[in-house]
């Protein structure tokens, strides 16, 4: 579960000029953690699953009083929501780049004294060129104000650039007094609750429930109670006699997989009593679900050990780019001034949003051919397109040329020009992607064929010679 964080805090500000956004993914099955056991300040790390035992990578220094509700944005920068003090009452927006840390200034729109936000994550639907997404954070613990009121269990979506906070209107509560991450994918909140007995007896069995909230709508869908998660026994008291119960744990961290897959972080936590009961101390784990069967599945697809922490918060890593390529114009012939330019184009996965290469460049391979039946390619075009081509840092593109070359050899036939993207470190190349094709083709006609003519004197012999047989013709009429 997330854990309330109180005491004194120190703020450490990293200023950048220009902050340089976070690494791409190691893996298909990796995501960033951040941890935070007080008294100290948090790290945010990237955890690869496909690695035994898990490590952890690409440390990233976090705010204190710790980062418990954040998400990556298109941008490839985390996002984030941290109190500026130990009661919670104001909230600031933090931006982490790959080893600095910038705190954006407060958050507004938020109307609830001592509220802690446990949980955060990029609508990347709401991205642009230049705008990294709205954060979505969720406040879904019941907790009190100074009147004793209850109020939590919200939604709200955080402006990254004005932070400005307004109110996701949903029709129903999540039901659960207390939940930890969520991950926002394709419009949708896929989230795990605690289904927690304050009143102090029985605690129910099963206790973790999986819930959906569209984001167009504020629709919240619940799926069955399931017993995934960090699984235990409890020892529920107030009974004539104990009894030991299974029961799912709540989740500090979640995050979507560059696979597609919902990966979900238990922190880890040492014995300690929930609501009557006594709980067994409990190492970190992590489960990944599967979005389609997110809310009827009886178990996780897969379960890690992992380092825990006191409190935690999952972000995606930032996807590689998708590369685009295409050739204009796609048909040339072989005259003067006709060339096609190819360009290929880093864009934001399953967007066409263009994606800035990280420092060192993305070099992007693929290959050449041609096809001429009836004549010597090097005769008909010439270019300037060797893999691998190089994409520098900070642009989304390069280019190269095909030129057909011009000639006037007639029947020498039409070919093609065909570029094949092929797989490369730093990108990835779409499933489905066609080759691109240049055509060229001839427009040299062959020489027309010589028509024999007559000079003028051979012409007046031959119209005497048509004159007499029609003379003759008529004679012989009767």
């Amino acid at each position: 579960m997330v854990a309330l964080l109180g005491g004194a805090f120190l703020f450490i500000v990293g200023q950048a000029q220009a902050q340089v956004p976070l690494p791409t993914c190691a893996s298909s099955e990796s995501f960033y953690i951040s941890r935070y056991n007080p008294p100290g300040i948090s790290e945010i790390n990237q955890l690869d699953l496909t690695t035994s035992p898990v490590g952890d990578s690409n440390k990233v220094p976090a705010s204190s009083p710790g980062t418990i509700a954040m998400g990556m944005g298109a941008d490839g920068f985390i996002y984030a929501m941290s109190a500026d003090d130990s009661n919670h009452n104001n909230m600031n927006l933090w931006r982490y780049g790959d080893g600095s840390k910038v705190d954006l200034g407060a958050v507004t729109g938020i109307a609830q004294p001592g509220s802690n936000f446990n949980a955060a994550d990029i609508d990347l639907g709401s991205a642009t060129a230049t705008y990294g997404g709205d954060l979505i954070v969720g406040f879904y613990r019941r907790d009190y104000d100074s009147n004793g009121n209850t109020f939590g269990q919200k939604l709200f979506r955080v402006n990254t650039q004005t932070r400005v906070a307004t109110e996701i209107a949903l029709d129903q509560k999540i039901p659960a007094e207390i939940a930890g991450d969520f991950v926002v994918a394709g419009g949708t909140v896929y989230g795990i609750s605690f289904n927690r007995n304050y009143s102090g007896g029985a605690i129910p069995s099963p206790r973790s429930i999986p819930w959906t909230v569209n984001l167009s709508t504020g629709a919240v869908t619940l799926g069955a109670p399931q017993t995934f998660g960090n699984l235990g026994s409890v020892t529920v008291r107030g009974f004539p006699f104990p009894v030991s119960l299974p029961m799912g744990i709540p989740y500090g961290g979640a995050a979507l997989l560059p696979d597609g897959k919902l990966a979900f972080y238990f922190n880890g936590t040492p014995a300690y009593i929930v609501g009557g009961a006594t709980l067994a101390a409990m190492s970190a784990r992590v489960q990944v679900f599967d979005p389609v069967t997110f809310l009827t599945a009886g178990a996780p697809i897969s379960t890690h050990d992992v380092n825990g922490s006191g409190s935690a918060d999952g972000a995606s890593c930032r996807p590689p780019p998708e590369v685009k390529l295409a050739c204009d114009p796609p048909v040339l012939v072989d005259a003067p001034r006709n060339e096609s330019t190819c360009t290929f184009r880093l864009v934001r996965a399953g967007t066409d949003l263009p994606y800035a290469a990280p420092p060192g460049g993305v070099a992007i391979q693929f290959a050449l051919a041609d096809a001429f039946a009836t004549s010597v390619a090097s005769e008909r075009y010439s270019t300037g397109c060797a893999s691998p081509i190089a994409v520098a840092a900070g642009a989304s593109s390069a280019t190269c040329t095909v030129i057909a070359k011009a000639n006037t050899t007639p029947g020498d036939g039409n070919g093609t020009v065909t570029l094949t993207l092929r797989p490369g470190t730093g990108y990835i190349v779409p499933a489905g992607t066609q080759p691109a094709v240049v055509t060229i083709n001839n427009d040299d006609l062959p020489p027309a064929t010589a028509i024999p003519t007559l000079d003028i004197w051979a012409l007046a012999t031959l119209a005497g010679l048509l004159g007499g047989v029609g003379l003759a013709a008529r004679r012989r009429c009767p």
